[in-house]
């Protein structure tokens, strides 16, 4: 269960969209929105703008389990490098971007680290180590050989990662910070 623990939601996204099929979300997911059933309690109107005044805002119905001081609003949302909206558009750009993330097939690791998912995605023209730290704590991972580059290791995401850390090639592996995911484009 997520709770109402926003750094599980965003794990169960980067999930959703690092791993095969096509990804579904529902209206407001991606606002980190919430709801319960019965059916019309999970789909609310749409919290465009927190501060209550918004003149598009749907008043079809009540706001129940995300009243403006519960969910921040798209317009709030969209100002905050660290929204639950910019986690969503940050992985879909990056998955958008990947043919290996899009339609590549998936293959297992060797890396078994407690508390880390990893997995290959994979395809003709690329192959990606895929990262996942699904805890509270930061977990040093082993990286293979084929994550480095000549210029560094190669992030495929977080998307507006390019960086080449120099003690990073001695030593061979990655802190991953609590609930953060990575992909790192290998050599094939």
């Amino acid at each position: 269960s997520l709770g109402d623990d926003e750094n599980k939601a965003k794990m169960a996204a980067s999930l959703l969209l690092t791993l095969p099929g096509s990804p579904y979300l529902y209206n407001g997911e991606e606002l980190g929105m919430k709801g319960m059933k019965p059916d019309p309690d999970i789909r609310e109107p749409f919290v465009w703008d927190s501060t209550g005044v918004d003149e598009g805002q749907a008043k079809w119905r009540k706001l129940k389990y995300n009243t403006f001081d519960q969910t921040p609003g798209f317009e709030q949302q969209k100002m905050d490098r660290n929204s639950m909206f910019q986690h969503y558009r940050r992985l879909i750009r990056a998955r958008k971007s990947s043919i290996a993330l899009t339609i590549g097939r998936l293959e297992t690791t060797e890396i078994t680290v407690d508390g880390l998912i990893t997995f290959e995605r994979v395809h003709q023209r690329q192959r990606l180590l895929v990262i996942h730290n699904e805890t509270s704590n930061a977990i040093t991972c082993p990286l293979p050989e084929a994550a480095f580059h000549d210029n560094g290791l190669r992030y495929v995401y977080p998307y507006d990662s390019n960086i080449n850390m120099p003690d990073l090639m001695e030593q061979k592996e990655l802190s991953i910070k609590p609930y953060a995911s990575v992909a790192l484009e290998l050599k094939q």
